[in-house]
């Protein structure tokens, strides 16, 4: 009988200790920049002080997105470039976890899919990316979205 309960319990045992925590967006979002290289830029997170110029405001985040609220979100972090010659983008979005939340995660899918819409009609050449990880969404705009994919996977 303990044999049975052990080889029952030792799946659960691996799996849960399999998972690990990712942290916030904004940790995300720098160790990404980091293993990137992507130094150039502005970085916006919802996880700075109110009075912070780099704090992701309700009004930043409607200008960048085209929604004014962000309560889809546990935490948001963006990294912004642009000059004549193009544009890097890239933003962390860790939706709010619990049951029937998958619904947050398909809006922010399709909240990015408009951004990166809205990119493409200024910039026709830029490529972007949209990638989910559990209840993390993130998108990329970069010169190398796949190098940025095998980050982000290997980080999250």
């Amino acid at each position: 009988m303990r044999k049975a309960i052990i080889f029952l319990l030792l799946p659960l045992l691996v799996s849960l200790t399999s998972c690990r925590e990712v942290g916030s967006a904004d940790t995300v979002l720098r160790n990404f920049c980091a293993s990137y290289g992507f130094s150039s830029g502005t970085m916006y997170s919802s996880e700075e002080k109110m009075t912070s110029p780099s704090y992701l405001d309700e009004k930043k985040f409607s200008t960048l997105y085209g929604v004014g609220e962000r309560p889809l979100y546990h935490s948001v972090a963006v990294m912004l470039y642009a000059d004549m010659d193009g544009i890097c983008e890239c933003g962390v979005f860790v939706c709010r976890g619990g049951a029937g939340k998958l619904d947050d995660v398909i809006a922010t899918e399709e909240m990015l899919a408009s951004r990166l819409y809205q990119i493409r009609k200024i910039f026709p050449e830029a490529e972007g990316v949209i990638l989910r990880y559990g209840r993390i969404v993130v998108y990329t705009v970069l010169p190398d979205n796949a190098r940025a994919e095998r980050l982000f996977s290997r980080i999250l």
